[in-house]
């Protein structure tokens, strides 16, 4: 056999190829360390639920029987049970605690402070709605004294951080009456002109000019007037048809 050339006439020079013998070390990543222990917390719902009575803003309240806070008033609400999603379990401690059902309840979002609950950490999913006063009469239950509607501006002092979320609640709730059907939730099928004037005003903090009242009242198309202006009845189907498409004119009140 010949012998393999390359162009030029020559065998082939064959090179040894040496492997690298480099001495440089790798930096390895440090270990993760494992978490020997997960943190434990509660998950609980609080409800804060309004309605309005005497000419008042008012708010749900429960007296607590038992430690902590024991004799302080608060939120009707308890723990997440295994079996259950957080609407279901503001419902059922809405019910246990005061007996209300029916209540149209809607998630405002969560607090979790480190130091909020002596008993350890724990997480509160807050929901709020509003609720007729001919229909809201609380039967205290499930190990709780008393359970009344209470002036929101003479609140008693709260147990927990609830101080700290009906502060934060009010602001949401003069938003909330201008988009959604809420304030409507205050009222049966007929609503008191008087009445929805003084809730406006309350809720907003301050005076509307009277002399707009009438014509606001007499734009919502889902309102018929009664008794001379005095009443109007509401069409709940109309109003939520409505305001999905529109915003009531409330700020209209306020300005000069």
């Amino acid at each position: 056999m010949k012998s393999q050339m390359d162009y030029s006439g020559r065998k082939p020079t064959a090179v040894a190829t040496k492997k690298s013998t480099s001495t440089k070390s790798k930096t390895k990543p440090a270990p993760v360390e494992e978490p020997t222990e997960h943190l434990t917390v509660s998950v609980m719902t609080d409800v804060v639920l309004f309605t309005f009575d005497d000419q008042q803003l008012k708010v749900l309240l429960v007296r607590r029987s038992t430690p902590p806070f024991e004799g302080l008033w608060a939120f009707p609400g308890g723990y997440l049970e295994q079996e259950e999603e957080l609407d279901g379990c503001a419902a059922r401690e809405l019910k246990e605690e005061t007996g209300l059902t029916g209540a149209r309840l809607k998630q405002w979002g969560a607090v979790g402070t480190i130091a909020r609950d002596p008993r350890g950490r724990s997480v509160s999913v807050v929901y709020f709605g509003a609720v007729s006063s001919e229909v809201s009469k609380p039967q205290p239950a499930d190990a709780i004294d008393e359970a009344e509607f209470h002036p929101v501006k003479r609140r008693p002092r709260l147990a927990f951080d609830h101080e700290t979320i009906i502060k934060a609640l009010l602001n949401t709730l003069r938003d909330e009456i201008i988009r959604s059907e809420i304030l409507f939730d205050f009222f049966r099928s007929v609503i008191p002109s008087s009445d929805m004037l003084a809730l406006i005003e309350q809720v907003w903090g301050t005076t509307a000019d009277r002399r707009k009242w009438d014509s606001f009242m007499h734009s919502l198309p889902f309102l018929q007037e009664m008794s001379g202006g005095s009443r109007f009845r509401l069409d709940r189907t109309e109003m939520r048809r409505w305001l999905r498409t529109h915003t009531l004119p409330i700020a209209d009140l306020f300005s000069n």
